[in-house]
C-alpha cells in the first residue's frame, strides 16, 4: 500500500508540476498542436509508454506474492478490476482511479468475508455466493462507463 500511495503521489506531481507532465498532457490533447509548438510528440509519447511499462512491471512485482501462479482467469479478473477502477476515475483522474481501486478492493474483500458467513443462515445467498464477487467489477464497469458516456460530448 505504501508503494501504491507513493507512486500515485509521484504521478500526480509529475503530471501537475513538471514540464514533462505538461508535455504529456499536451500530447494527449493535441499531438499536432504540440508539434507546431516545437515539442516532439513522438518522443513524449514514447516516454509516456516507457513510464507506463515501468509501472506495469512494478505492479507485477508487487502483486507476485499474492498470486504464486497466475492463471488466465485470475489475470482476466485483475484486468477487469483495473479497468473498472479507471472507469471510476473517469479515465482522466489519478486520485479518483486510486480511490476507485481501493474501494473496489474493499467491496470485494467484504463480499468474500461476509457472504460465506451469511449464506449459512440465509439459504437464498448460496447460489449468489460464488458469482457475486467476480460480478462486482463488471457491474461497476457497466455503471461507470454508462455514466461516463453520458457526460462525454459526442
Amino acid at each position: 500500500m505504501v508503494a501504491v500511495v507513493i507512486t500515485t503521489l509521484g504521478l500526480v506531481a509529475l503530471f501537475h508540476f513538471t514540464v514533462a507532465g505538461l508535455r504529456m498532457r499536451a500530447v494527449v490533447e493535441s499531438p499536432r498542436m504540440t508539434e507546431l509548438n516545437g515539442i516532439a510528440a513522438n518522443r513524449v509519447s514514447a516516454s509516456a509508454w516507457a513510464l507506463s511499462s515501468f509501472f506495469a512491471g512494478l505492479a507485477g512485482v508487487l502483486i507476485a506474492p499474492r498470486f504464486p501462479s497466475l492463471a488466465a482467469g485470475q489475470f482476466f479478473n485483475l484486468v477487469v478490476i483495473a479497468i473498472a477502477a479507471a472507469a471510476i476515475g473517469g479515465l482522466v483522474s489519478l486520485p479518483r482511479t486510486f480511490a476507485g481501486g481501493i474501494g473496489l478492493g474493499l467491496v470485494i474483500a467484504l463480499f468474500n468475508t461476509f457472504i460465506p458467513k451469511w449464506s449459512n443462515s440465509q439459504t437464498w445467498l448460496r447460489p449468489i455466493q460464488s458469482n457475486l464477487t467476480p460480478a462486482v467489477p463488471f457491474i461497476v464497469l457497466f455503471v461507470g462507463l454508462s455514466l461516463l458516456l453520458r457526460w462525454l460530448p459526442f
